[in-house]
């Protein structure tokens, strides 16, 4: 699970030490976490402090996204151009346009337009974007891409200013280059002020319906809800239960491989809870 340490890389099911994933990059954010296509590896570059927003614990940004190729040809980096930078600490790799290609997703922030969501092709060139929040120093945390609409589409999913009121959205490609918002729903949370854990959620289908689920913490991080998409709601979406907790998430929440295990947090109270998967409870 994910703490504030800096997290060990993965690569081709192998843990590195963090000093010798940093060795591979150039140029990274210092404590990036390290992902890959299984083939080349993927990291956070350009440390900047030219957005003074400082809400993941420190007053460095990204610049870019450095890719490292494993045919040894070396690296290429992504950079957005200032005022912008990545407010995150990874990038994510998801086909956002539905070409067949991975592309390279971030959260992309400004002290004038604010947050919003950009997807690069790994050449560099910008494929969509969603609409900014409208003003600087206003947190837009992505939690997946993943096929949550209700006939499966993909979609791009994030919680707006988690730490002021907290509205959980999807967002879908137009086929014209936005990221167009398709659902909300108010009073959620995937971040603390000053944590590096961003991952306070996760999708997953958590009510053994079939069809993917966002399970998340309420505003007050005391349960965990499970949201799903329905057109049918005027919100495009629907609580379907919630779930206690003994204490406020102290780790990301975390889907397992077990077949009988549905997912898992723990908790400051320094207890980890699981919960059965549809089909074992």
């Amino acid at each position: 699970m994910d703490t504030d340490d800096a997290p060990p890389v993965v690569v081709d099911g192998t843990l590195l030490a963090a000093d010798l994933a940093r060795s591979v990059f150039e140029d990274p954010l210092p404590d990036s976490r390290v992902v890959t296509d299984g083939t080349d590896l993927y990291a956070l570059s350009g440390p900047t402090d030219r957005y003074d927003h400082a809400v993941l614990g420190d007053a460095l940004e990204a610049s870019g996204v450095e890719i490292v190729r494993a045919d040894g040809s070396g690296s290429v980096v992504v950079t957005v151009e200032a005022p912008d930078v990545i407010e995150a600490v990874s990038p994510m790799l998801a086909d956002v346009d539905g070409d067949g290609a991975l592309d390279i997703v971030v959260t992309q922030s400004n002290d004038d337009a604010g947050a919003r969501i950009v997807a690069y092709a790994l050449d560099g060139e910008t494929i969509a974007t969603s609409e900014p929040i409208g003003t600087g120093n206003r947190r837009l945390n992505l939690l997946a891409v993943a096929p949550t609409g209700p006939g499966g589409d993909v979609e791009v999913i994030a919680v707006r200013t988690p730490h002021i009121g907290g509205i959980l959205e999807f967002f879908r490609y137009d086929g014209a280059g936005r990221l167009e918002r398709v659902a909300t729903a108010d009073g959620y949370s995937t971040h603390v002020i000053g944590s590096r854990n961003l991952d306070l959620g996760i999708v997953t289908d958590a009510d053994g319906d079939g069809t993917p689920d966002v399970l998340l913490p309420h505003q007050d991080r005391e349960v965990l809800a499970i949201v799903t998409r329905d057109d049918r709601s005027p919100t495009g979406t629907r609580e379907v239960t919630r779930l206690r907790l003994s204490d406020k998430p102290s780790s990301n929440v975390s889907a397992t491989g077990d077949p009988r295990i549905s997912s898992a947090v723990a908790t400051a109270d320094g207890r980890v809870t699981v919960w059965a998967a549809p089909n074992e409870r």
